[in-house]
């Protein structure tokens, strides 16, 4: 095990310990406290993501929230290890409320605003704060916009608010598409009012709403004040088969895409409207379900919500290993002249792409002569844009092995592309 390697273990297993136990009183010795109750924490947690630019950004950002919300936001700004920072300070100067630097076991209190520590990553479990240190060696692989975003959307679910704001690179991408996968809400920074655009333009898939600066915060607090407390949702029917107003939408749904979301996810299904509804300013499933009948860019915007896309390379790394080591070896082994492989919800194409690795991999291995080709098909046509261009954000592959970045990806302009090689193996199609 390399030295970067032993530094990821012991901050995991640091970091496992330290979840199973809760927050840890150094005097003692033992857990101090216990999760924080339901009812005491607030009803929406927004996580403020920003990087190069973001200072001003976060400066501008607190001036607008309200001194009375019951909110709490965790601002995380990118800043040197080493930086002494009176970012604190200056924040609250702009806003009646106080910013706080987060520390260890910290609670999350309605109405708080906490920063990240500068040489610390953020985790929220239970309600509270937990700190943990920086163990990459490349600054280039910091990425502690996604590391809080995916805890929020695990700890805070429907009731997690993702913030983009100015910042290159693309950290906080997979953490506001987790936040959407747990039907969190994600707020992007218009890419033409960034200073730096593209942190914007890398999460700009998974917005929710794309907002100049000044309006984001007062948004914010509309939309958590129409869903806080579940007040969409309470006016929803909980059972589609049984409410024609949902009978209503998924027919126009089938009508305009030719597909059938009425066995779909019950629950999914039910926050989508909710909050769809609040968006357009619609009261309950039937007047929203008679707007989507009238609006066509209405309906385009939930099938875009209900489509989530949640992928990556080398997803669930044992699955993807019993494959390699049962199905592909036999199929190599068989001598056949082609192998034909069909990926269903394809998404942006990671998937694909990974089996074409293992399936290259496998051929080279035993020195087969046998070719193969790789059928992928989605019904998003937005993620399949993507797949096509076979162009990747470098955060996207940084956890891959290293003989496979060398093998199957060029780097250029910030961006991983798929060699040709492997790209013309691999067929897109709606």
């Amino acid at each position: 095990m390399d030295i970067d390697s032993q530094a990821e273990h012991r901050s995991f297993t640091s970091l496992s310990q330290k979840l199973m136990r809760g927050p840890h009183n150094e005097t003692t010795g033992k857990a101090s406290v216990e999760p924080v109750p339901a009812n005491d924490r607030p009803p929406f947690t927004i996580g403020v993501g920003s990087s190069a630019g973001g200072i001003e950004a976060l400066l501008e950002f607190v001036k607008k929230i309200p001194q009375d919300s019951e909110l709490a936001y965790i601002l995380v700004q990118h800043m040197s290890p080493d930086f002494k920072t009176m970012l604190p300070e200056i924040l609250t100067r702009q806003t009646g409320n106080q910013v706080t630097i987060a520390k260890e076991g910290m609670v999350v209190k309605k109405g708080g605003i906490y920063l990240n520590p500068p040489d610390k990553m953020l985790t929220l479990f239970h309600g509270r704060l937990l700190l943990e240190d920086r163990v990459e060696s490349d600054p280039a692989s910091f990425y502690p916009i996604d590391h809080f975003f995916n805890t929020l959307a695990e700890e805070a679910g429907p009731h997690a608010i993702g913030v983009i704001l100015s910042g290159t690179g693309s950290d906080g991408t997979k953490g506001a598409q987790e936040i959407k996968r747990r039907s969190g809400y994600v707020v992007v920074l218009s890419p033409d009012t960034a200073k730096f655009a593209g942190m914007s333009k890398n999460a700009i898939n998974s917005a929710d709403a794309i907002l100049p600066l000044t309006e984001i915060p007062t948004h914010i607090a509309e939309y958590s004040f129409g869903i806080g407390g579940d007040a969409a949702r309470s006016q929803i029917v909980h059972n589609p088969s049984t409410n024609p107003a949902l009978d209503k939408a998924f027919l126009h749904l089938r009508n305009h895409f030719g597909i059938d979301f009425s066995s779909y996810k019950e629950d999914l299904i039910l926050r989508r409207i909710a909050r769809r509804a609040k968006i357009v300013g619609c009261e309950g499933t039937d007047e929203y379900c008679d707007h989507l009948g009238r609006n066509k860019k209405e309906l385009c915007s939930l099938y875009d919500d209900l489509l989530l896309g949640v992928t990556e390379f080398n997803r669930h790394p044992e699955s993807l290993e019993s494959l390699k080591n049962s199905v592909i070896k036999k199929l190599v082994e068989s001598e056949k002249d082609i192998i034909r492989v069909w990926v269903v919800g394809c998404s942006t194409g990671e998937e694909p792409f990974t089996i074409a690795f293992l399936l290259n991999d496998a051929i080279s291995k035993a020195k087969a002569v046998v070719d193969f080709k790789i059928f992928a098909t989605d019904v998003d046509d937005k993620a399949l844009r993507i797949a096509s261009r076979a162009s990747y954000p470098l955060d996207r592959v940084k956890d891959l092995p290293e003989k496979w970045k060398e093998k199957y990806f060029n780097e250029k302009d910030g961006q991983a592309y798929i060699k040709p090689d492997i790209r013309e193996r691999v067929v897109f199609a709606n």
